[in-house]
């Protein structure tokens, strides 16, 4: 029995909501808001016969008349389809590199404007929701709703129990712990497995990056089930409309908007700052003459109207924290603002009695809901401000690297004065990275500011995971897009460069060449922090046998192989990560220490291989680990975890042996870390001298508590 279609005519937006004009052609399903924003300032859009070019006018729908170039915006009718997505295509409307889209699939339907729910990348097939319904998406795509989505996936070998248990114990990997709620086998044959994968979180390629982490390669992934929505007989390339059953099943998810539930994503960004309640009950801040000029680099796409600025005020105890510089604003201390705001744009703060106490980037979707620019005087947040402030974060690299080392950071988020942005060179590859969706309706002028400034051959966009999502489906934007410079005209155009070079680029650190892949490597390609931690194994080094645990890319090994050690040992889980530190040594075969010195890899568990491998004795421990305290609730069991991780090292040194150990864990406290490894040294029957203890290297400041994520410890054992 086929299932009973839905009367689409009768769910449309509510008659008498408001909201503000860009929301409104979206929610009317014209188009989406990023496209409601061009036409809206590029004049084709009417109010009640008048022209209007402010995107956030609000607007009651069904009560005003909205047309655009002339035509009159109606609402549409609400659509809820699912397709069986084949291979080979990507989910996005328009692809600059010309590949093929998921829209091709829905091409004979008579539909008005509708998006992906979600997203399946080229290489994955299945079960694909489209909508006009903005509030049901977010209910499925929110994280918060933890709804279930379950995946059959083909792998390159036969997996055992071992294999499942890892998959939903997790692994570390890109600095994160990745996960399954739960796998088991479907079948099996001599070479390969097919697997049935559950996920309850929406992180980006998850299923493929924990398996990659794993060293096991994908072969098929396809999704099928959403909740209680099976893909069923659905014909790969075919879609159907949901029934009301079907459509009400998965709108009864938990609402990300309701309650606690909307907290999430609070990593080492977004330790939360309690807020005390504050009883005041004096008025709104009213429209006053607003100090802050027009947005940062004027002219671009993301310019924000003068008109209806978003004014916030917060609690007591928020304005003894935004007095003391801090950079962030937590959800939760804003009272009270004068209406809905939208990622990226500028909100002014003010106190209880509606001073001026600081202006930020608002990001509705996280819990730092306003990233601070600037705190104090009003002052005029014009180019002229942005540029300058460009040109301090660029000075102060001044004379800090010469031309041995070519790989370094150029602006360093919140403690640079760019909240949310971090921007590394590569020689002459520029690379930013995105924290937050605040950054994404301007980042093209940003980046076009920075490559006058500093003149690349190309610019590499990195988006962090959880910002994916709204930047392909509101601004056209995807992580790792090239963009090369043109400095004659001063033009970003699309780049070939990642297909052509396969996304990575070769630099120099201390005269050491080493490979990043900066289109879709961890963080921006490489982890440029430990520099001088690298620099003081390589001098440590001379005449012993090293173990580089949590080995990653082999950048301590390498270093410490050119300083003259006998031999090096890289430890890694990861086959990926082992390949490319031996593709680093291949880059170095000329430097006749690095060419003399054995390097051997070994792939496995860091923690079981320190506990396990008895025999193995060396002269040099290095302990890198990933962070072990994602959150707060995390922070004792990584100090636990900590100081076993050190006992497990020392019991591998060689008598006059030294102990290198490294943390990257924000929720633990050097003094925490420290106290750890020294406790773990006191409790063995070794003597040991500490050399020394040491934090952030000059390019990677760090400003305030949070931003203090790295610390290393050096322990010698006579």
């Amino acid at each position: 029995m086929k299932p009973t279609r839905r009367d689409f005519s009768k769910a449309r937006p509510a008659q008498g909501e408001q909201a503000g004009l860009a929301r409104a052609l979206s929610k009317l399903g014209h188009c989406s808001r990023s496209r409601a924003w061009e036409i809206i300032q590029a004049g084709d859009v009417t109010v009640n016969g008048s022209v209007c070019r402010d995107p956030e006018r609000r607007v009651t729908l069904g009560r005003d008349r909205l047309a655009v170039q002339g035509r009159p915006v109606v609402a549409q009718a609400r659509v809820y389809l699912m397709l069986n997505k084949p291979r080979g295509l990507v989910t996005t409307a328009a692809d600059e590199r010309g590949r093929g889209t998921v829209y091709q699939c829905l091409e004979d339907r008579n539909l008005p404007f509708i998006s992906p729910v979600g997203r399946l990348d080229q290489a994955s097939e299945g079960l694909l929701l489209f909508t006009n319904d903005t509030e049901w998406a977010a209910r499925i795509t929110d994280p918060a709703t933890h709804l279930d989505k379950t995946y059959h996936v083909q792998i390159d070998c036969v997996a055992d129990d071992t294999l499942l248990r890892r998959l939903a114990d997790g692994v570390e990997a890109d600095g994160g712990i990745l996960a399954a709620k739960s796998a088991r086998r479907l079948r099996e044959g001599e070479r390969n497995s097919w697997l049935e994968i559950v996920l309850d979180e929406g992180r980006n390629r998850q299923i493929r990056r924990l398996l990659e982490a794993l060293g096991i390669a994908v072969l098929r992934l396809v999704r099928v089930s959403i909740g209680t929505l099976q893909l069923g007989d659905l014909s790969k390339g075919e879609s159907r409309a949901l029934t009301i059953a079907e459509v009400a099943a998965l709108r009864s998810a938990p609402s990300p908007r309701s309650g606690p539930a909307i907290r999430r994503g609070r990593g080492v960004e977004a330790e939360r700052l309690e807020s005390a309640s504050d009883s005041d009950s004096s008025p709104r801040p009213q429209p006053v003459e607003d100090p802050v000029a027009r947005p940062p680099l004027v002219g671009g796409k993301g310019a924000v109207a003068s008109e209806s600025k978003l004014r916030l005020r917060v609690t007591a105890t928020a304005e003894t924290i935004v007095r003391s510089r801090h950079p962030w604003l937590f959800s939760d201390s804003v009272r009270e603002q004068n209406r809905e705001g939208r990622p990226g744009e500028l909100a002014v703060i003010y106190d209880r009695k509606d001073r001026f106490l600081a202006i930020g980037l608002y990001d509705p979707l996280s819990p730092i809901r306003v990233r601070l620019l600037h705190t104090g005087k009003p002052c005029r947040l014009d180019d002229a401000w942005w540029r300058q402030r460009l040109d301090h974060a660029l000075a102060r690299r001044d004379g800090l690297f010469d031309d041995a080392t070519t790989g370094f950071r150029w602006i360093n988020g919140e403690s640079d004065g760019w909240p949310g942005l971090v921007v590394d060179g590569y020689g002459k590859t520029l690379v930013m990275k995105l924290y937050t969706a605040a950054w994404l309706p301007r980042w093209r002028d940003v980046a076009r500011a920075l490559c006058e400034a500093r003149q690349p051959e190309r610019l590499v966009l990195r988006l962090s995971r959880n910002i994916q999502e709204i930047a392909a489906t509101e601004f056209s934007t995807t992580d790792g897009q090239v963009l090369a410079f043109n400095p004659a005209t001063g033009a970003l155009e699309s780049s070939s460069w990642a297909a052509d070079a396969g996304g990575t680029v070769t630099f120099l650190e201390t005269g050491l060449r080493f490979e990043a892949n900066v289109v879709s490597g961890q963080k921006t390609g490489f982890f440029l922090d430990q520099r001088e931690n690298r620099r003081r194994v390589g001098a440590l080094a001379a005449g012993r046998e090293v173990l580089n645990a949590f080995s990653f890319s082999g950048g301590f090994s390498l270093y410490a192989a050119a300083g003259g050690a006998t031999s090096v040992t890289d430890l890694d889980i990861s086959a990926h990560a082992l390949a490319s530190a031996r593709r680093n040594f291949a880059l170095n075969e000329a430097n006749s220490a690095v060419a003399g010195c054995r390097h051997e890899t070994a792939q496995g568990d860091a923690f079981a291989w320190l506990e396990q491998e008895r025999a193995r004795q060396f002269d040099l421990v290095v302990l890198d680990p990933p962070s072990l305290a994602k959150r707060e609730a995390d922070r004792a069991g990584a100090i636990q975890a900590y100081a076993k991780l050190a006992a497990n090292g020392m019991r591998r040194l060689r008598q006059g042996g030294i102990l290198v150990a490294a943390s990257c864990s924000a929720h633990v406290s050097a003094e925490e870390f420290f106290g750890a490894v020294r406790g773990a040294a006191a409790a063995g029957v070794r003597r040991f001298v500490e050399m020394e203890t040491t934090g952030h290297p000059p390019d990677h400041p760090a400003t305030f508590p949070e931003a203090r994520y790295l610390k290393c410890v050096y322990l010698r054992f006579p």
